[in-house]
């Protein structure tokens, strides 16, 4: 698994002077800003089982899953005042495997959400920041087995909630930094299919269903640029 640097940002804490020349203490981040950037992660899957049976219903023996991966970030918001943004959000969610001696099922997900963001000064330039929010998760499937091959693009509805702490040594205006955590929650409908019937009048009938809610957490650093209004 390929891994960030995170430990740069504590070192910032420790070594970054007062940038700003802004004397006002707590009213620093009182005026509403815009803001946009773009960030790095570490990802990781939660599959709920779904792979496992996938690969038991095509006789294809028990996967070996490979379910974490890095991914990118992009996003901008509006910041209302030092509590309370609204964000718009896209990831790159990072590309599942699972793998057997017969069969190979890859999954890529993507998801683009938009978060209520709740922060809590704790400093002059650092807040702790919660969100939550809705939006779609889209995701690329492809699947060979044997000399069988076939691929499925596919999208659902996904709800986020992610926290971490924030760091804007520059001020109002300037650049900022975020570490922080963000899992996305979905649902996947697996249907087994039966078919019934005699050769050319068989019937291919649904014979159960199967939902799995699954998770993707991502752990990163984001950098991003304030603008105050």
């Amino acid at each position: 698994m390929k891994q960030f640097g995170l430990a740069a940002l504590a070192a910032l804490f420790i070594t970054t002077p007062a940038l700003s020349d802004d004397r006002s203490g707590n009213s620093l981040f009182q005026e509403s800003a815009a803001y946009g950037g773009i960030g790095a992660s570490n990802t990781s899957l939660d599959d709920d089982g779904y792979y496992r049976d996938i690969f038991s219903d095509l006789g294809a023996g028990r996967p070996a899953t490979d379910d974490e991966d890095t991914g990118a970030h992009v996003f901008g918001g509006f910041r209302f005042n030092q509590y309370l943004a609204v964000e718009l959000g896209t990831r790159d969610l990072g590309d599942y495997k699972a793998t057997s001696a017969t069969a190979t099922y890859k999954q890529d997900f993507a998801a683009l959400t938009v978060s209520a963001v709740g922060f809590l000064p704790v400093g002059k330039y650092v807040s702790l920041y919660g969100q939550a929010g809705l939006g779609s998760i889209g995701v690329s499937e492809k699947l060979s087995i044997n000399n069988f091959r076939a691929k499925n693009d596919d999208a659902a509805g996904t709800a986020t909630l992610g926290a971490g702490i924030e760091l804007r040594p520059m001020g109002k205006d300037g650049v900022a930094l975020r570490l922080g955590w963000q899992s996305y929650f979905f649902s996947v409908r697996y249907d087994r299919y039966l078919v019934v019937g005699a050769p050319g009048s068989a019937q291919v009938v649904i014979q159960d269903e199967n939902d799995y809610d699954q998770r993707i957490d991502t752990y990163g650093l984001d950098l991003a640029y304030y603008f105050s209004l």
